[in-house]
């Protein structure tokens, strides 16, 4: 990787007093680059961990390597055109702009005391469908090159993540309805490709959780929202674990290909770490759990809490040709 300046110039779209809060809580990296305000000169100094190749058939339809702000729709003027929207679709308030920097490396995600910062490749809008945006049916490899400080991680406030979710159930237009079920009993899908809210099984674990979320609201599994049917009831091993001296504070790639079924082959979901498999891929049929994501769209979504900063140095889609 190319070394830069330290008087190469990079936007930043925070105060400076935020700028001394960043570097205070900036990933350590081996001690090459100990000057605290070149925050970007360290982040180069990261690991180059090789990104995996999706299947043959596919090709690249969606990429963002956080180099221009003008990517993100900050202003949340609910159009096309953006890779990234801001504000969410249920609750809670739209990202700050306070909680983004961009620089030759990537996206900083950072959060202060009490906020989220989260963005999706759809966001609401005041239109037929109820959002504006990207969604990816019909299967997709996802990949992101992430890094972050394990030891600042406070799970009660939220914690780095990398995850789907069907627009159809977040547009909120009645399109997650099951088409078995009575009025308002909804199936949909979240599958979290990587999530860092595994610290009780080792630092060296992260999650990845397929849920088949269904039922009434508030109704059927009350008091929980909906009734969920996730991979790990499934006997499906949720946490996943590495070699223990894993560097956090290192890019590493997280993916995911969903495939689903074809001429006789099972749809499956299957992750990985580093371009390689991390356990047995997720299977079923039509008509069984999960078998909803081959009928749905899902929304790209990078989240994190206060004080759990997160870099993201780009995201990736892949998709069949056809």
């Amino acid at each position: 990787m190319k070394s830069v300046p330290l008087v190469r110039p990079v936007f930043f779209s925070i105060p400076v007093i935020r700028l001394l809060y960043l570097f205070e809580t900036k990933p350590e990296v081996g001690g090459r680059c100990k000057v605290a305000p070149y925050f970007f000169c360290c982040i180069a100094a990261l690991s180059s961990s090789v990104a995996a190749q999706p299947p043959k058939g596919y090709t690249l339809t969606f990429s963002d390597d956080f180099r221009s702000v003008t990517t993100i729709d900050l202003d949340q003027t609910e159009t096309a055109g953006f890779r990234w929207y801001v504000k969410p679709f249920f609750h809670g308030s739209a990202t700050a702009r306070s909680a983004l920097s961009f620089g030759p490396y990537g996206l900083l995600m950072a959060p202060m005391a009490g906020e989220v910062a989260q963005l999706s490749t759809a966001g609401p809008a005041d239109n037929a469908t109820g959002y504006v945006g990207t969604v990816f049916r019909g299967g997709a490899y996802f990949e992101a090159r992430i890094a972050f400080r394990p030891t600042v991680v406070s799970h009660p406030k939220a914690w780095p993540g990398f995850w789907t979710m069907a627009i159809e159930h977040l547009a909120g237009k009645g399109a997650d309805q099951a088409p078995e079920g009575v009025r308002g009993f909804a199936d949909f899908i979240e599958a979290d490709i990587f999530e860092y809210d595994t610290a009780f099984a080792g630092v060296n674990t992260y999650g990845g959780v397929v849920h088949d979320w269904s039922g009434v609201y508030k109704k059927t599994c009350s008091p929980e929202s909906y009734c969920d049917t996730s991979s790990i009831k499934r006997g499906y091993q949720w946490v996943i674990r590495l070699s223990p001296d894993v560097d956090w504070t290192k890019y590493h790639t997280f993916g995911l290909l969903w495939q689903p079924p074809r001429k006789g082959r099972l749809g499956t979901v299957q992750y990985f770490f580093d371009g390689k498999p991390m356990k047995d891929a997720l299977a079923w049929m039509p008509g069984q759990p999960f078998s909803v994501i081959d009928r749905q769209g899902l929304v790209v979504i990078l989240s994190t809490g206060a004080d759990n900063p997160m870099h993201v140095q780009w995201v990736r889609v892949w998709q069949q040709r056809n």
